[in-house]
This record gives C-alpha cells, structure tokens and sequence, in this order.
C-alpha cells in the first residue's frame, strides 16, 4: 500500500493510539496477572476502593482485588506515562515510541493521533501538550532522512476535541490539529440556518489564536468523522446542503480531511451506536462490489438509500463530482491549498443584509481568488465592486452581469457557489 501510494506522491498516515491499549493487549494481560510484572506500570492500579468513581473498573491479580484506570470504559486501559515532564525516559514512553518507529521503517508518514487530551486527565494543563512535544519531536528527529518522498517533517496531527481557545493551547505539542468549532459550531449552523455570512471571521478568528502557540500551524478542518453524525444527517438529510458543506470545505483556508463517505453522501446517526456513523463505503451496485465489507447490514446506506461511487462518477451534478471539482482545483490553485483568507474591504459585523452569503479572498503570491457562496435554498445576488479577470468554476450555474469594468452582479442561485480569479 505504502509503495503504491508514494509512486503516485500519496503519503500515508496511521491512526495511533496513546491515550489506552485494549484489555486484551499481551501487556495489559501480563500486568493483571502479575504484580511484579514490569507492564504493570504502564498502566494505573491500586488497592484503594474505588467504587462507583468514573473510569475505574476492578481486576484480581493474585487473589487480591485491585481497580484500574480506563477513562472510555474497561476494556480500554489508560497508559501511565509518569510526569509530563519526564515522560522521554518513562518505559511505556519508550515502548510507544519505538512501535511508531517500526511503522516509520516501514515507509509510513506520519500519525494521526487519538484522543490526545486524555493522555493526562488535566486536559487544560500544560501536561498533555509537554508531553505531546516530546513524543513528536523524539518521532521527527527519528524520521530525518527517511521520507520516500523527500519531505522533512514527519507529518503529525491530534484529535482534540475542545473549543477553539483550549485545543489551540495543544498547538505547543503538535504541527497540526483537528478543528472541531470550525464543523460543529460555524459551517453546520450557517448552512443550516442561512447564516453564513461570519464564518470566513470565524476562520480567521481561530487561525490567530493558533498563531499565539505556533507560528507554522497546520490548521486541520473537517466536517463530519466516525464519532459524530455524518455531515449530511446533521444538515437535514439534504444532498444539496451536503455539497454545500463539501464546496465550503475544499475552498477554505486549512488542510482539510474527508470523513470516508461524505463525497458521496452517505448519512448516519450516533445516538443508535457508532457503527451507524461507520457503515461500510458503498464503491459500486452490490452484486459487483467486490471491495464491499459485510461486517454488519447498513440501517443508513445501501443501494436503495444512496448512490455508489461508480453510479455518482458517471453524474456530473452529483456530490462526488462536487468533491472531485474542488479538490482539483485545490490541487491546481495554490491560493486555494495553501494561501491566506481575507474578508471583503467592505466588510460589515453588524449588516445582517445579504447574511446568506459568504464571501471571501483565497491568496498566495500573486494568485488571488474570489470565494462566493450562496448556503441558502433561495436565490440571491452579490456585487463585486472591483476588476475580476475569470470565473475558474461555479457550482449551481451562477451568473456575471457586468455593469462595468469595476462592478459585477453575481445572481447566485440556491446553494451554489462561485471562484472568480482576480
């Protein structure tokens, strides 16, 4: 997999888990069975009663009762690092790092790190992020040299799942988090509520507190993943707000991630059990669909509820083609990869006039790109007051009408969107 992708300059990340290991993981097994075990302080016991507190689960080691700490449910022991501060000569420090070593021999890129605000309870302290720097910077001195594909930095991103001013404290232990404020709190309420207008503020926002802690963030945005309600479940069921979510997406500042289904809108509902949210991808009709897991019978998605890879390629209106649309561009335009964003010069806080709409600028060099979307199900209209040279793509089919040279009127229809090259 490894090779094959970097012939095609595709890096490979792997999930990676810090925070707890399964119960049935040989060391854990180890340490239950055997006080003097040296696994034994890779994970938390004591004697002291612990019933009725939350995470703590009780195991017999040698006739005696103990308890032990698993934070999301028993059969996922929390790790014991000891102190932040020394964790780089901890043993369970050591043996983690050295199994992410194996996987950068193996060709591997990077890591995507779980749950990283539980690997020490206080998740507002400086423990977590102390940490977090030591076991990146430990794994990045390691991978010099070693990336197939030339590149310098070991590529390392964290789920934290916090509001924007706790999680961008985590920015002092890794390059790149995920931003959960950005999906739950601004894109899913704008496109829900017709209220787009602050979110390219909100970005902005953000992105200045994640200055505050490193310089060179990599600001990782995201709609939906496999512990929410899937993207088109939150916007209503609808396919049209769904491509919305996509295009706002994938023309944004960040380094977005796609939740597998999401470009070809698959739904699911949480609140009746994860495997909901994580059915299996559906790549072609399921007589000829080879590549289908069959692990459990899909409630969200099947043939009769939703399209397949194969069907939505051959629609050029449809979401995966919307998916397909922007990402090529962002692989075409550096403004739209890797550029700055920038609100309008006539930018309004308090104009609710046109709220809608969502505009913003896209640049990097030279390159600079006119962002326009209309999240609302009626039609509106939006005027440039300034020289453009071409529309690069649209989405809905939206109209120029230039008055002049330095005024065009963009008729926008519903949930449509528009990049205008300035």
């Amino acid at each position: 997999l490894i090779e094959e992708a970097h012939k095609r300059d595709i890096r490979v990340i792997l999930d990676y888990v810090l925070n707890h290991s399964s119960k049935l993981n040989p060391w854990f097994k180890e340490a239950c069975a055997d006080v003097n075990s040296p696994y034994r302080k890779f994970y938390n016991f004591t004697k002291e009663d612990r019933e009725g507190w939350h995470g703590w689960h009780k195991v017999t080691t040698g006739g005696v009762q103990y308890w032990y700490f698993g934070d999301f449910d028993s059969s996922m022991p929390d790790l014991n690092y000891g102190p932040a501060a020394s964790c780089a000569t901890n043993p369970t420090f050591l043996a983690l790092t050295d199994a992410a070593k194996f996987w950068i021999d193996k060709g591997v890129d990077g890591f995507r790190l779980d749950a990283v605000k539980h690997i020490y309870d206080n998740q507002t302290s400086n423990e977590n992020p102390t940490f977090l720097n030591t076991f990146y910077t430990t794994l990045n001195q390691y991978f010099q040299g070693k990336s197939a594909l030339g590149y310098k930095d070991l590529y390392m991103v964290g789920e934290c799942w916090m509001g924007t001013a706790d999680m961008a404290k985590y920015y002092k232990g890794l390059p790149a988090l995920f931003d959960f404020t950005a999906w739950e709190n601004w894109m899913m309420y704008a496109i829900n509520n017709s209220h787009a207008k602050w979110f390219p503020k909100d970005i902005i926002g953000a992105q200045n507190t994640f200055k505050q802690y490193r310089s060179d963030f990599i600001h990782a945005t995201k709609l939906s993943n496999h512990d929410e309600n899937r993207a088109r479940t939150s916007l209503g069921g609808s396919v049209e707000r769904a491509k919305m979510a996509g295009a706002i997406l994938l023309t944004s500042a960040g380094s977005p991630f796609i939740y597998y289904g999401e470009e070809i809108g698959m739904k699911g509902d949480k609140s009746k059990g994860d495997e909901n949210v994580r059915e299996p991808m559906l790549w072609a009709p399921k007589a000829e669909d080879a590549y289908r897991t069959t692990w459990m019978t899909p409630k969200f998605n099947n043939n009769d509820l939703g399209g397949t890879v194969a069907g939505l390629a051959e629609d050029a209106n449809s979401i995966y083609n919307v998916y397909r649309k922007f990402m090529r561009l962002r692989n075409t335009y550096p403004a739209l990869a890797e550029g700055t964003i920038e609100l309008p010069e006539d930018f309004n806080d308090s104009d609710t006039t046109n709220k809608q709409v969502m505009v913003f600028y896209r640049q990097a060099g030279s390159e600079r790109l006119l962002v326009v979307h209309n999240v609302s199900e009626k039609q509106s209209t939006h005027t440039v007051k300034h020289a453009i040279k071409r529309p690069i793509a649209d989405m809905n089919k939206v109209k120029i009408e230039s008055k002049s040279d330095t005024e065009h009127v963009l008729t926008m229809p519903a949930y449509s969107s528009i990049i205008i090259e300035l």
